[in-house]
Parts: structure tokens; sequence; C-alpha cells
């Protein structure tokens, strides 16, 4: 069986040919979202388990080494990272339409 035809049956009038084009335009004027909220909630789980990587490796890190004020280096080193995950699911946001 043999796709369908998408032309018409007969050629459009110019009265037709207007009001499609002027479907197209306010197809086109409807705003679309930037990114999937799925995606930039992933995207933003993405980042929390990346910082949480860092972190325990900071951990790690720190205690085989036996580094003093161990405690003030990961309180600042999380609300960077917090900082960091935060602005960039600011960013990743599309502005209110």
């Amino acid at each position: 069986m043999s796709p369908p035809s998408y032309r018409p049956a007969r050629p459009l009038s110019w009265r037709e040919h207007v009001e499609l084009a002027a479907l197209a335009r306010s197809l086109d004027a409807v705003p679309r979202l930037r990114a999937d909220p799925r995606r930039r909630l992933r995207r933003a789980l993405g980042t929390v388990a990346a910082a949480v990587v860092v972190v325990l490796g900071l951990v790690v890190v720190a205690v085989l080494a036996g580094a003093g004020g161990f405690e003030l280096t990961a309180v600042l080193l999380g609300a960077l990272l917090f900082g960091a995950t935060l602005r960039d699911v600011v960013r990743s946001t599309p502005p209110p339409s």
C-alpha cells in the first residue's frame, strides 16, 4: 500500500493560503519550554550526586591525612557546592512568560 498523499486535491485558494500562513505564524508564536522539567530535575540530581561524591572524597583524604580544622573546611565546601547546585537549577529554569 502506498503512503497517503499530503497534497490537496486542488490548489489552495488565495484565502486558504493566507489562513494557512496565519495559522503557521500563530503556532510559531506559542511559547515552548526550553527544557523538559524532568531533564532539569535529572541534571540537578546529577549535580547533587557529584557534589556528594566530591565531599566524601575530601572526607576520606582529610581522615587519611589527619587534617586539622576539617569541620570548617567541610562546611565551607558543602555551602559552595550547594550554591553551585542552586545556581545550576536556577539557570536551567526558563523565565516566566
